[in-house]
């Protein structure tokens, strides 16, 4: 086997899972080509390790297993950027979507007890899935223009992504159904975000959606309990998985992993999201210095371009970093004047989507409260001789913001405009 690169265990991780899982999809191989003869612990350890010193990632932890048990456990760098706190084994994390995964296992185990049947039509389970509906596009005056499915959506649908249910986030036209409708985005958490129609017939194909959270509408439905309780005595505990489930407890919040949440805008701007408080702020410009004549953040190499050479960065990139917290929330905008006085806080950055979902007015950051919190930011800003900054979705907000007052202006999903935004104002900010 050729020898194999960082680029290819970081990139196309799905390679270390095809080899360690050999004795599975054939014990006659794997019986003749142990697991380490093909890829040794030292190899990986080596490109985990590569990748936290390029700062690819913070921080990493890789388990691998067969059927037999563990052969590989490894973890490297930090779980806690502001404190320096080391990645470990037990470091607990967000799984975020891979949830699904035990929603499907959860569903599974009730159609192998005959409890559901994977043809079966999902309404007879959840009656509110008796007449769905098909979103076709909106009307001259913007009303959305429905039709009754072709066919009922099956339990074998939702399990497969192909229900027709769609997520907002990648789809236009939900998302401008929630905007006219009011219905709440999945990511809300709440049950009016169920209402959504489909984007296409059952069966048809296959687009990635809410169609597993119906899943788990099902399996509560079925079995009577919640999803977290469920989960924890089928599934957790059978496995001794005593760090997983929806609640987290004291002794897990000691191992939490603390993301490094930084998006790299350009050569010289960094955008942290979701800044709520000065602490948080003071934590951020602490772990983002730099050591003397060192690097910091990643994407060096196309940093390090931007100044000339590698020799030029060391030289100014302590000197001519712009470093921009957004502000995301209610909390945010109450801490405001606070966050802006931080040392090394340069500029309050707002997304006028993001907190007006966060404030409850999903797709309409036009509410007055909505606007009276982005005027309030932007004063916070000022009064601390910081810039300020917000998102345009088209020219006329941009215009409408300068007029404000905001000194920085990113129109539409452009993050480029920030980096090239953030010479001028380090030009002026910085003397």
């Amino acid at each position: 086997m050729n020898q194999l690169t960082r680029r290819t265990i970081l990139q196309r991780g799905g390679l270390l899972g095809a080899i360690l899982a050999l004795d599975t999809v054939s014990p006659a191989l794997a019986a003749t080509k142990p697991v380490a003869s093909l890829l040794s612990a030292s190899a990986i350890d080596a490109a985990l390790r590569a990748g936290v010193s390029r700062d690819d990632v913070s921080g990493v932890v890789a388990m691998a297993a067969t059927r037999n048990g563990l052969v590989y456990e490894g973890s490297f760098g930090r779980s806690n950027v502001a404190t320096g706190a080391p990645m470990t084994a037990d470091t607990v994390f967000w799984l975020l979507s891979m949830t699904k995964a035990f929603t499907a296992t959860a569903c599974m185990q009730l159609i192998e007890q005959g409890r559901i049947d994977l043809d079966d039509d999902a309404a007879k389970y959840l009656p509110e899935l008796t007449a769905p509906q098909v979103l076709e596009g909106f009307a001259a005056d913007g009303a959305p223009r429905l039709r009754p499915a072709k066919r009922a959506i099956k339990v074998r649908h939702l399990l497969t992504h192909t229900s027709g249910f769609t997520y907002s986030i990648w789809s236009e036209a939900l998302s401008r159904y929630e905007q006219v409708t009011g219905m709440p985005d999945i990511a809300t958490c709440k049950n009016a975000a169920f209402t959504a129609p489909l984007e296409f017939d059952p069966g048809e194909r296959w687009e990635y959606g809410i169609s597993m959270d119906w899943v788990g509408k099902l399996v509560e439905a079925v079995s009577d309990q919640s999803l977290e309780v469920y989960f924890r005595e089928n599934i957790f505990a059978p496995l001794g998985m005593r760090n997983s489930g929806f609640l987290i407890g004291s002794e897990q919040k000691k191992h939490v992993n603390l993301m490094k949440q930084a998006l790299d805008v350009g050569a010289r701007s960094l955008m942290i999201p979701n800044v709520r408080t000065a602490e948080q702020a003071r934590a951020i410009v602490a772990a983002m210095t730099y050591a003397p004549g060192g690097f910091r953040g990643f994407s060096v190499g196309h940093r390090a371009n931007a100044f000339g050479r590698i020799a030029g960065y060391h030289a100014k990139a302590r000197e001519q970093q712009l470093l921009a917290v957004q502000i995301e929330d209610e909390t945010g905008v109450a801490n405001a004047a606070e966050i802006a006085a931080v040392a090394g806080v340069d500029v309050l950055f707002v997304g006028p989507g993001d907190l007006s979902t966060n404030m409850g007015a999903m797709g309409n950051p036009g509410a007055a409260h909505v606007q009276e919190a982005i005027a309030s930011v932007r004063k916070a800003a000022a009064a601390a001789g910081k810039a300020s900054g917000i998102l345009a979705p088209v020219k006329a907000d941009a215009d409408r913001y300068v007029a404000d007052g905001f000194t920085m202006i990113a129109v539409g999903s452009d993050l480029g405009l920030l980096a090239r935004g953030s010479d001028a104002l380090i030009a002026s900010f910085r003397q």
